[in-house]
């Protein structure tokens, strides 16, 4: 199965161009300021642009901010947690879910979970299969590198659960 989400060294190399141009145009800034952190919503927002992924921008019923964000393969949710008042967040969480799922059942959740190391897969209270992946930042931030990274794997994990909850 060819993964269309996968990312390029080039593609990396794309959106840490992009974001270093985006912080410079904002004038001078530290070097922490290059780190993604969900403290810095806007940050992921123009990283996952820069990936040509399209994204909206709102809160959920907490006033935390909310992304959902579409590829060309899938539509997903990015919520930030650990926040003061919708600001200052120190993790975000990728989840996407799944209606009219033909591997939907418990047990497939939880064969899911004892087989993959990332991922975790639950039936949400609609019946729905779900698949969330946490990334803690901190207050310092990860490199672009390395949330490009994990954005990949969550790209291969949406694909692979894709497939497995359509078999």
């Amino acid at each position: 199965m060819v993964n269309r989400f996968a990312i390029s060294k080039y593609g990396r190399l794309v959106a840490m161009t992009a974001l270093m141009f985006s912080a410079l145009a904002m004038g001078s800034v530290p070097a922490q300021a290059q780190q993604i952190t969900a403290a810095n919503p806007g940050g992921i927002v123009h990283f996952l642009q820069a990936l040509g992924h399209k994204v909206e921008v709102s809160a959920d019923s907490s006033e935390d901010p909310m992304l959902t964000v579409k590829t060309d393969d899938h539509t997903y949710r990015v919520f930030f947690y650990g926040c003061t008042d919708g600001k200052n967040c120190d993790s975000i969480q990728f989840y996407a879910g799944w209606t009219e799922a033909d591997n939907n059942t418990m047990k497939a959740m939880n064969d899911w979970n004892k087989e993959h190391r990332y991922g975790r897969a639950y039936i949400d209270n609609d019946g729905d299969p779900c698949i969330e992946f946490d990334i803690e930042t901190g207050a310092g931030g990860i490199s672009p590198g390395l949330f490009a990274d994990e954005v990949e794997v969550w790209g291969l994990l949406m694909d692979a659960f894709t497939s497995y909850v359509y078999n």
